[in-house]
């Protein structure tokens, strides 16, 4: 049986009235037809580790991966269209999307098809096509997901390819102009000059607790936090303390203090908005809990490199820095963003971020601590830290701070998708529910003064 007349029996079969169409005229009428881009459909298969998975869209669209594993947490990648005809016993690419559901696949379905009257698909033919409408379509994908999220506009008038449109062409421009402009425009902020310092120092292998208590003593602000962050209950001095010497050498220790300076410098000159679930408020008491989690959590850590306390706190406070950028340089995409966030919330934000920006928050971020030349176990966090499957360079402190961030959704904080945590997650650090939850615990008793410390933050 011909591919062609196995297309018109599946449709028969479903009650879904068609028309053959040859580009150009009907088989029933000659009178001219145009098959435009917009309305005809083309099969993607993707699978990962967990599967296959089919998109259909218009092929005026181009499919968009990373938005696409960003809103399904998957890692997935394209099947070669050489491999269809063994998956599907000899579908063509274009020719699979009505049939997608019988072979129990999950299928996504580009929104803008079901806003169309009418849809074609190959037929299995040279040149022809299948005509349905509306709700031929709608009924053919009937168990299907409808997303608005994974599909660019290709921009062109050529005939539909043979093959799946390349990963997100568009994506990549458009990223590498926002990537551009963060990292080389005049609108950010240079690294604040107390940061700079604070590296400059970080350098010398003879530098003292002086030399590191005067930088920060620079500002009286920075100084203040530092001073309330030893008095705080978390860390357990019941000592007097009352210099930034005080802190260094009795509670926090040398790299930890150095550490909290260069995060508070590196995030201060950024001033967004103050109210929403990613406005300025919130950022810092997400930012604030996660360092102080993160560096309590980090000793604990008994599989792999342990992480140091001191990077641990500032991977903690700044691994959603991206906020902080997008909110500076693309204002109008963040207020949409932060509202969207509040309105949404059971939404993940990457799921949003995808649709309104384009580009995650996650390599925003990214791109000015590279910029920065900041520590590259910061830059690992900052980009990689939504990653489930990531396992390269400084991959414990990404699973760490990804778990603390689950941690604080109970909070209703951060940007997790749920306060459950991840299957496995706590265990490739070497921790116990045990000691997350003594140390989580620990946290709660600290309330009071880290939301504090963070509402000084955000002043």
């Amino acid at each position: 049986m011909s591919l062609a007349t196995l297309i018109q029996n599946h449709l028969t079969a479903h009650g879904v009235p068609y028309t053959v169409v040859t580009r150009g005229v009907t088989a029933d009428d000659n009178a001219d037809v145009r098959v435009p881009l917009s309305k005809t459909v083309k099969s993607v298969v993707l699978q990962d580790r967990d599967g296959l998975l089919v998109a259909v869209i218009a092929a005026d669209r181009a499919l968009n991966i990373p938005a696409l594993q960003q809103h399904l947490q998957r890692s997935i990648e394209l099947v070669p269209p050489h491999d269809y005809v063994t998956l599907f016993k000899g579908w063509a690419p274009t020719t699979f999307s009505p049939f997608a559901k019988n072979y129990g696949l999950r299928v996504l379905v580009d929104a803008h098809l079901a806003e169309q009257d009418l849809a074609f698909f190959e037929n299995g033919n040279p040149s022809e096509y299948i005509r349905v409408d509306r709700t031929g379509f709608l009924q053919l994908h009937e168990n299907a997901r409808f997303e608005l999220s994974f599909t660019l506009p290709m921009n062109t008038d050529a005939a539909p390819a043979e093959t799946p449109a390349t990963p997100a062409t568009q994506f990549s421009a458009k990223a590498e102009r926002m990537k551009f402009r963060v990292q080389k425009t005049t609108e950010l902020p240079p690294m604040p000059e107390m940061a700079q310092k604070i590296f400059s120092l970080n350098s010398n292998p003879y530098a003292r607790i002086q030399d590191l208590a005067q930088i920060v003593e620079i500002d009286p602000s920075f100084a203040a936090q530092i001073i309330r962050y030893a008095r705080s209950p978390f860390y357990g001095y019941r000592g007097k303390i009352n210099s930034i010497h005080d802190a260094v050498a009795r509670v926090l220790g040398y790299d930890l203090v150095m550490n909290i300076a260069l995060g508070l410098a590196s995030a201060a000159p950024f001033k967004i908005t103050r109210s929403g679930p990613l406005g300025l408020n919130a950022f810092w008491r997400h930012a604030t809990y996660s360092a102080v989690l993160t560096q309590s959590l980090c000793g604990l850590v008994s599989k792999g490199p342990k992480p140091r306390a001191g990077m641990a706190y500032l991977a903690g406070l700044l691994h959603n820095f991206g906020f902080l950028v997008l909110g500076h340089v693309y204002p109008a995409e963040f207020k949409l963003l932060n509202e969207a966030v509040s309105a949404q919330p059971q939404t993940p934000v990457a799921v949003l971020e995808a649709e309104i920006v384009g580009v995650s928050h996650s390599e925003i971020g990214a791109w000015l601590m590279e910029a920065w030349n900041m520590p590259p176990e910061v830059i690992a966090v900052v980009r990689e830290h939504h990653n489930a499957d990531y396992s390269g360079h400084f991959a414990e402190y990404t699973r760490l701070v990804r778990l603390v961030d689950y941690l604080l959704k109970k909070f209703d904080l951060g940007d997790a998708p749920s306060s459950d945590l991840p299957v496995g997650l706590a265990q490739s650090l070497g921790l116990t529910d045990v000691q997350i939850d003594t140390k989580f615990n620990k946290l709660l008793e600290s309330r009071d003064e880290l939301d504090s410390i963070a509402q000084h933050l955000a002043a």
